[in-house]
């Protein structure tokens, strides 16, 4: 017997290991599929990478639908202004340049620019044309043909087109204005380095420089290009460097490296194979992809070591990978969603930045999952140095000492709060040209010396006269003379400018008539850049100096006030965009760090999907709210100048910030689920973050000391950009890993569902006017109540009420004690109907899809009712999935409305105690008491049309019998068949003093909606 049981069991030892080898032979060949697969996209992308392009644009941050760059466009075409790039030439001269003979060297040197290819014209000193008129003659030409020089400082003093544009008032610098054919960067640069060469040539006693915008963003495209180089160079260097330190042997590093490689050639090869080109934001593109995937590497790599310490090789291959696929995937989604709060953008730019490395995030899970796994199949153990490799036995230090964290916690928070938290908007244009570069040096020379580098132009209309009737001349005059004086304002150009310089005086209207018609007989007549053909609209031109934001706006105001107080008859519209791009830029910057919310909210519905529990998505967001804080925080104490590309961390701070929280609320989740009762507990607490919180602090190091890259740039966006995500991951850091376990040690019942129990709320009566009311949805109602008069009144209300199927349009206004004001549009249909078979029973369906904001427009959820047991799916437009929704609050509020999840609960009111209480003045009273401890009220008064059988008002208190919420309807429409509908609600939460206006509009019922339209698929029409 004893020998038979031996032999059975060597049977099922061989039995086992053949089937071992077999699976390991199965994981083998899938493994290398993987690997083929990804390495055979990673080289086509590699050769697809070859076409990727950078670009620059100091004004990529612009809304394409923003109403001033119509404006500023119309203007354009009014006034016939083209849209071809320019390039200025500063040229200085020791001797200066009022004598005809250094005019004449600019002439030639003029006459030079003009013949290189890719130039369309070149205006100076030396090709202007003027009319002088002396002796009864007229003479046409060049300033050096016709212009003596005692007449030259005659000239500067009477025009502004000379002076300060063309040349400084000091005579010192001179500049040309070069009008260049479109073309790419690369080229442009060409064109530039011929010129200068030129030049210092012809211009061999001169000093020049060459600079404008369109240079400038040239060369600044050109050095992206080079810092891409370097910086994922040098980044990999220092990821390198600090896996050698935390891995022993060369696998690790090699893993790493070879995943990172390959996720980012094939992310780039698609940028480049879809016409992508990498700007200022996407700069930092490369660093962002390999900091992810060296994140989630990392994860693998540890989760591996583990299984390993028991395992065989594959089965600890296995092992880690179902234990890490599903928190990878989630870990990319949250980052994905974090920067796709950036798809609502106004901004091309920033819109395509944001889907960019949304898709990308997905992109690189999949890059690392496909390599990662298989690698390790194949690849020498990695093993762990002994200086990481022990336990995080340190967060029992920080769970020891819990309550002095959570004081320390909160009391940085409140230092937070006590900076005011008010963000600098202000900051200047061109602060992130290269210093000591030729295009740098030349914006200051044309900003200090040659009438400034910030174009803004304005339109006066007047309603009947022209502005070259004498009154208006000497009034347009006044205008540019008190323009000129103000602090901000470089040089001002008029049509009275174009005049003076032909010679004509403006305060004579006869050689005002004379130049004019000169004017109107040359081949291009300038004065139709400056006056329209009626007259009656003129364009003034003027540049702005570079100057923080706000002197600038407040220098655009004083022009207006200016404008205002002398020519009142007239009427102004500005353009250029110096007049709008500091605002476009600062509402950009506004709306990336209040779009933290959003992004907050898409991350919570997708936790709650995870975990389904709304207490554990509601912990999850602790940590996350930390570091836009401290950043706000830190921004406001040392004024930091914000702009979008700085402003964009808080968007992708936020996607960064949930990577640590999901492993660790995973690993709690684990371990809990192996004690017997499955209930979190201070043991269980102490025991996953005690396994958990060393990978995630590792990671969480590399993915730092990554960032730490971008902190060398040699633009100050992306400079800027990289100091901030260190910081904010850094308190990322904190609230993970030192305020989270202290939270959760000190309050572990916090992840632990209450007792259950069956939730009821309003009576049957108060759930028909305020759920059924609120979205104009009535079905059958049977209240539960004990006298005969309360069942007849029920059931007169809800046949005034009731429809089997209807549609309409909910618009939420909520109003904040301050004033402040958020509206929300939301499109709902219901359908009710009986199931098959069960004849006794009624079925609701639900379709709510939001229609306002733009942010979220088109997220979608259905909610079907039957009986006791209600079922709810959530559609996301970003995602286009439909998931299905478990758990949540039922106090939780609707789009941030006073509006709750409560008050639209048609099942919760079995078992409350309800009574009529009076009957006055037409007016039927009935209260309820809620027994249900997890409800928000303790007790609701309604107040009911005695004739109508409609409700009018309702009184809820909380649970302590304070009073809570009023629930008014202003309004009723009578639809078909004599069916009530509100055409107004107000919801006022009596404790904050906010309140929530809803209006009802395109009301219909019984249209013929089926069940069978009422499908989570449906939610994606």
């Amino acid at each position: 017997m004893k020998k038979g049981r031996s032999f059975t069991f060597l049977t099922r030892r061989i039995q086992l290991c053949l089937n071992l080898d077999t699976r390991r032979s199965h994981l083998n060949t899938l493994s290398l599929f993987s690997l083929c697969v990804a390495f055979l996209f990673t080289g086509l992308s590699l050769w697809q990478i070859t076409e990727l392009k950078t670009h620059y644009a100091l004004t990529e941050f612009l809304a394409a639908n923003d109403s001033s760059l119509k404006d500023d466009s119309n203007l354009r075409q009014r006034f016939k202004l083209g849209d071809s790039p320019w390039m200025f030439v500063v040229a200085e001269r020791n001797t200066g340049w009022s004598s005809l003979k250094a005019i004449q060297d600019l002439a030639d040197a003029t006459t030079l620019i003009s013949e290189t290819k890719g130039v369309k014209s070149v205006a100076s000193l030396g090709t202007l044309e003027t009319i002088v008129r002396e002796h009864g003659e007229v003479r046409l030409g060049r300033l050096t043909d016709v212009l003596k020089t005692k007449d030259w400082k005659k000239l500067v003093s009477q025009t502004g087109i000379v002076a300060p544009v063309l040349v400084s008032q000091d005579g010192r610098w001179a500049t040309m204005l070069v009008e260049l054919a479109e073309m790419d960067s690369s080229v442009l640069l060409a064109t530039k380095e011929r010129i200068e060469s030129q030049l210092r040539i012809q211009l061999a006693a001169s000093q020049v420089m060459v600079g404008g915008v369109s240079i400038a963003q040239a060369e600044l495209a050109n050095v992206l290009s080079h810092e891409i180089t370097w910086l994922g160079g040098f980044g990999g260097l220092i990821a390198t460097l600090a896996l050698v330190v935390l891995f022993s042997g060369f696998s690790a590093v090699v893993i790493a490296g070879v995943t990172c490689f390959a996720a980012n050639a094939v992310i780039l090869g698609a940028m480049a194979f879809c016409g992508q080109s990498l700007g200022v934001l996407s700069l930092s593109l490369p660093i962002l992809i390999a900091v992810q995937t060296l994140s989630l590497t990392v994860h693998i790599l540890f989760a591996y070591i583990e299984a390993r310490k028991t395992m065989a090789r594959s089965l600890a291959v296995r092992a880690s990978f179902q234990r890490l696929l599903l928190p990878n995937f989630l870990v990319s989604l949250a980052t994905g969603v974090g920067f796709l709060t950036l798809a609502s953008s106004n901004v091309v730019a920033m819109r395509e930045f944001g889907i960019t490395v949304a898709l990308a995030s997905i992109a690189l899970w999949l890059m690392t999952t496909a390599i990662t796994y298989p690698l390790l199949m194949f690849m020498p153990e990695p093993g762990l140095r002994r200086l990481v490799a022990g336990r995080a036995r340190w967060t029992l230090q920080i769970m020891k000492y819990r309550i002095a964290v959570l004081a320390a916690v909160g009391a940085a928070v409140l230092l937070a709060f006590a900076t005011g938290l008010h963000v600098n908007y202000s900051h200047r244009l061109f602060d992130d040209l290269a210093k000591n570069s030729s295009s740098s040096d030349a914006a200051s020379i044309l900003d200090n010396n040659l009438g400034g580098l910030v174009p803004v132009e304005i339109e006066l209309a007047l309603k009947s006269s022209s502005w070259l009737e004498p009154e208006n001349r000497a009034r347009l005059d006044q205008v540019a003379g008190l323009l000129r004086k103000i602090p901000t304002v470089g040089s001002v150009i008029t049509p009275l400018d174009l005049f003076n310089f032909a010679g004509a005086a403006t305060s004579d209207s006869a050689s005002i008539a004379e130049v004019q018609t000169l004017f109107e007989m040359a081949p291009k007549n300038p004065i139709r850049n400056f006056l329209r053909d009626d007259g009656r609209s003129a364009r003034l031109s003027i540049r702005m100096r570079d100057v923080p934001s706000h002197e600038l706006e407040a220098g655009i105001e004083e022009i207006s006030r200016s404008i205002a107080m002398i020519s009142p008859a007239s009427e102004a519209t500005l353009g250029g965009w110096g007049s709008y791009i500091h605002r476009m830029n600062r509402e950009l910057s506004q709306s990336l760090i209040n779009g933290f919310w959003e992004a907050l909210a898409v991350i919570f519905l997708l936790l709650l999907v995870v975990f389904r529990s709304f207490r554990w998505a509601a912990v999850s967001l602790v940590p996350s709210v930390l570091p836009p804080l401290f950043l706000i925080a830190i921004v406001s104490f040392f004024r930091i100048e914000m702009k979008p590309g700085l402003a964009i961390v808080f968007a992708i701070a936020l996607g960064f910030a949930f990577i640590n929280t999901i492993y660790l609320m995973k690993r709690i989740r684990d371990v809990a689920s192996q004690t017997k009762q499955g209930r979190v507990s201070a043991r269980v607490i102490e025991r996953a973050f005690w396994q958990e919180s060393q990978s995630c602090l590792l990671s969480s190091l590399t993915l730092l000391i990554g960032f730490t890259t971008l902190c060398f740039s040699d633009f100050g966006v992306t400079r800027s950009f990289g100091v901030a995500m260190v910081f904010s991951m850094l308190i990322g850091i904190v609230g993970d890993l030192v305020l989270l376990p202290a939270l959760l040690r000190q309050f572990p019942d916090l992840l632990n569902p209450r007792q259950t129990i069956e939730h009821r709320g309003l009576v049957r009566v108060a759930t028909t006017g305020i759920a059924a009311l609120v979205f104009a949805f009535a079905p059958a109602v049977a209240v539960a109540a004990k006298t005969e008069s309360l069942q007849q009144f029920a059931k007169a209300a809800s046949k005034s009420l009731f429809a089997r199927d209807e549609k309409v349009e909910v618009e939420l206004t909520t109003v904040d004690p301050d004033g402040g004001t958020e509206t929300r549009k939301v499109e709902l249909s219901r359908v009710t109907s009986k199931p098959a078979g069960k004849p006794n029973e009624i079925q609701q369906k639900i379709i709510a899809r939001i229609l306002e904001p733009k942010s979220l427009k088109g997220t979608s959820v259905l909610t079907v009712t039957d009986g006791e047991k209600q079922t709810r799916w959530l559609y996301i437009p970003a995602s286009k999935q439909v998931r299905r929704v478990i758990g949540g609050d039922e106090g939780s509020p609707i789009l941030g409305s006073e509006l709750s999840t409560e008050d639209l609960d048609l099942s919760q009111v079995d078992g409350a105690t309800a009574k009529i209480v009076s009957r006055e003045g037409g007016i039927v009273t009935i209260e309820s008491k809620i027994a249900n401890k997890e409800s928000s009220y303790s007790k609701c008064v309604a107040r009911f049309d005695e004739t109508t059988r409609l409700l009018k008002t309702a009184d809820c208190a909380d649970r302590k019998g304070q009073p809570f919420k009023r629930i008014s309807v202003l309004g009723y429409r009578q639809l078909k068949g004599a069916i009530a509908r509100p055409t107004e609600m107000k919801i006022e939460n009596l404790k904050t003093k906010r309140f929530t206006k809803i209006v009802f509009s395109e009301q219909r019922i019984n249209m013929g909606l089926k069940p069978s339209q009422f499908t989570p698929e449906a939610l994606k029409d």
